[in-house]
């Protein structure tokens, strides 16, 4: 009983967001850009985490400066990154791929300057 009074509530809802979509196509063309941006940061969030899986039993414990450089790359990179890692077998190999396919600045390890207070 609890169900159909639920849905008696939500179908007039649905009602309504069925009459915005027809009289307003922007509204149904944006939500279709944020559904294909969710689908492609999932996908990527994806396999971002099996590729740092793979290295990480492939080559060990990877350090931090290296998994921020992972994270930063682009699906495309992750992918083929996915496909290189097969042919590693020393941090080296890692390290060479990339100096080779990512910017240089996203490889620096990320060192904050030291806090300076002076006194008056």
């Amino acid at each position: 009983m609890k169900v159909r009074q639920k849905m008696s509530k939500l179908r007039p809802i649905m009602a309504r967001k069925k009459a915005i979509r027809r009289m307003n196509p922007f509204i149904f063309i944006g939500e279709i850009r944020g559904l294909r941006r969710g689908v492609r940061r999932g996908r990527q969030t994806g396999e971002r985490g099996l590729v740092l899986r793979l290295l990480r039993r492939r080559l060990g414990p990877l350090p931090q400066s290296r998994r921020q450089a992972i994270e930063k790359l682009s699906l495309p990179k992750i992918e083929a990154l996915g496909e290189a890692l097969l042919d590693f077998h020393s941090p080296e190999d890692l390290t060479r791929w990339l100096q080779k396919n990512v910017p240089p600045a996203a490889i620096r390890k990320s060192v904050k300057a030291p806090k300076v207070t002076r006194k008056p």
